[in-house]
């Protein structure tokens, strides 16, 4: 049995009901809002380290179709400020850290290329500062025909 397809005009993805709350407010349709502090319909966290949760953001994507996708990944192991602390860290905590916070990364991009893909807009939210800018996967993003950069300081 085919679901039937649920369009809302905005979703975001790891951030808590912030944007999507604004949306309603104002009479627009909300759509998801998976962070790690929800959780989904089953009761599970949004945990995106799980293959499990990441295919089910897909499948919302594809089933509720955001006009506009709004993504916000943790940028903590990105940030300039973060610099300051690696060297305090052994080796495989940093390597850890940053296979997770590639992991992530990849993975929201993967989302925005869903969304571009189907004539959709996203905003990846990540200040311009941020090393993640430089990752393989947000280069590529960048130079995707359609895509318009817009530079900001911090986390706006």
């Amino acid at each position: 049995m085919q679901r039937e397809m649920m369009k809302v005009d905005v979703a975001e993805v790891y951030s808590p009901e912030r944007v999507v709350k604004e949306a309603r407010q104002h009479g627009l349709r909300p759509g998801f809002s998976p962070d790690l502090t929800s959780y989904d319909d089953r009761g599970m966290p949004w945990d995106f380290n799980r293959k499990e949760m990441r295919d089910k953001a897909k499948r919302l994507i594809e089933e509720q179709q955001p006009s506009l996708l709004i993504g916000s990944p943790m940028c903590t192991n990105w940030s300039s400020i973060q610099n300051l602390n690696w060297d305090k860290m052994s080796k495989e905590e940093v390597e850890r850290r940053m296979t997770e916070a590639k992991l992530h990364l990849r993975f929201v991009v993967e989302l925005y290329k869903l969304q571009h893909e189907a004539g959709r807009y996203f905003v990846h939210g990540h200040p311009w500062t941020a090393t993640s800018w430089r990752q393989p996967c947000v280069q590529e993003m960048m130079r995707t025909a359609g895509v318009q950069v817009a530079k900001g300081d911090m986390c706006v």
